[in-house]
């Protein structure tokens, strides 16, 4: 089943795990979410160096990712990276 929100249906949901329950359940989520690094490979090794977000990639309970990235020059931070995992 397929399903799409319009921006204010999205802007009304506060928390990711609620969004993504809309779409699919899973017993297991997690997010890693990162800005300012201007590259995937920056942005990947600053997570690996932190235990918790280290944690979220290496865990085998989440077979499943969702990887996203925005880039807006006029914004606060520039770049913006997420991964949200799930699991069965």
């Amino acid at each position: 089943m397929q399903r799409s929100l319009n921006s204010k249906q999205f802007q009304r949901l506060g928390d990711v795990f609620e969004r993504i329950e809309l779409f699919v359940l899973f017993p297991f989520l997690a997010e890693n979410i990162s800005t300012g690094r201007n590259s995937a490979k920056f942005t990947v090794k600053a997570w690996m160096k932190s235990p918790s977000h280290r944690k979220n990639i290496l865990s085998k309970k989440y077979t499943q990712i969702g990887v996203g990235y925005y880039y807006s020059k006029n914004s606060e931070y520039g770049y913006y990276w997420v991964q949200d995992f799930g699991g069965y």
